[in-house]
């Protein structure tokens, strides 16, 4: 049986947890070549364990210049990764899942547990910060500092509104409609057509961060968003994505009425539309603000406790620069890989490279709550 028949009519924790259970099962993977958004490393999985919501996977991993060190210090040998909503699914132009996607196209999968661990676990170690060479490692030590989430289904997607005016359009507190459950959609648009008529999308990515132990300290963390096509047709400089806080009022719910639901401050360096890539993950590097808020989800104290929650929107938006009607109609957008399927390795993904508690310090077992599909 597919294992994504084993998740038909399970909550999206039993999912995940499902997910890791079966995962669990290939155990160990001789030293192997992967490549996958435009990371290229080779990887031996030692083991893996099944976990709530996911699964733990010990890994050793080389790149051009010899076996990688991981931890503060690099005297990791095998580092310890956790996956939460794992993956499951991968492209395959033959595969026979078949996703129809509508004016974004029809795409392929097949179920393969252990290329699509693969695929994750080589993303995720290239966007580590912890990454040293071979000459500190200590054989066979163990690390505990890297863990994975894949976005929450329900949750994640867009929110859209028109107007005949820029600030009918940009200026409100309710949009015209929030869409979840698509596969495929876009991160967020500014668009202008000579009617005159304006759109704004704003996107909305929540991440369940219950997995990492309360008091842990967060050292750094990268979202990434996969992107499949562009339009950057008011190419002046506000042509631009940026990643700021969510204040949706649920994680695993996304409705009209939070259209105006971000904060401002910025997360990460802004991505030029120009630059971003459509065949790979697109990488927000959190700054200090970022890391901020994430410590303070994982903590229990965010907006909604223990989710970090992301959105995007385009720089005319953020600027509040009207966009300029280039011809028929203009329109600036990134489009990219939601949750909403059985698991993908093109799903949005949050990776946390955090410090265990130290001696003393209180472990608080909480709940899982908020994983995707």
């Amino acid at each position: 049986m597919a294992i994504r028949d084993l998740l038909e009519g399970k909550t999206a924790l039993e999912k995940a947890t499902i997910k890791g259970q079966e995962i669990a099962k290939i155990g160990s993977v001789a030293r192997t070549n992967v490549k996958f958004s435009d990371a290229d490393y080779d990887i031996e999985i030692v083991s893996m364990n099944p976990i709530d919501g996911g699964v733990e996977v010990l890994v050793r991993a080389w790149d051009s210049n010899g076996q990688v060190g991981f931890g503060k210090d690099g005297s990791v040998d095998i580092e310890r990764f956790r996956i939460f909503n794992p993956p499951i699914l991968i492209d395959d132009p033959n595969g026979d899942i078949i996703q129809d996607n509508g004016k974004f196209g029809i795409r392929k999968l097949r179920e393969d547990t252990q290329k699509a661990i693969l695929q994750s676990l080589v993303h995720t170690i290239s966007v580590k910060k912890q990454k040293f060479g071979a000459d500190k490692i200590i054989f066979g030590k163990v690390g505990n500092t890297t863990t994975t989430v894949y976005s929450t289904a329900g949750g994640d997607g867009k929110v859209l509104k028109d107007s005949t005016t820029w600030a009918g359009a940009r200026d409100v507190a309710t949009g015209d409609a929030a869409n979840k459950t698509n596969a495929v959609e876009n991160f967020a648009i500014s668009y202008h057509d000579d009617v005159p008529t304006y759109e704004i999308v704003r996107g909305f990515f929540p991440f369940g961060v219950s997995g990492v132990t309360n008091g842990d300290t967060v050292n750094s963390a990268v979202l990434s968003l996969f992107g499949l096509s562009k339009t950057d047709q008011d190419n002046d400089g506000n042509d631009y994505i940026s990643i700021t806080e969510s204040r949706q009022a649920s994680a695993t719910d996304l409705t009209t009425a939070d259209f105006d639901a971000y904060q401002t401050t910025l997360f990460a360096a802004n991505l030029d539309i120009g630059d971003a890539s459509i065949i790979a993950y697109n990488d927000f590097t959190l700054n200090a603000s970022g890391i901020t808020y994430l410590q303070s989800a994982i903590d229990g104290t965010s907006f909604i406790a223990d989710q970090a929650m992301f959105t995007t929107r385009e720089g005319h938006d953020v600027a509040n620069d009207p966009i300029t009607d280039i011809g028929a109609d203009t329109t600036n957008t990134l489009v990219g890989y939601m949750a909403d399927q059985a698991g993908t390795t093109n799903d949005p993904k949050l990776v946390i490279e955090h410090a265990a508690v130290g001696g003393g310090g209180v472990f608080r077992r909480r709940m899982l709550t908020g994983i995707g599909a």
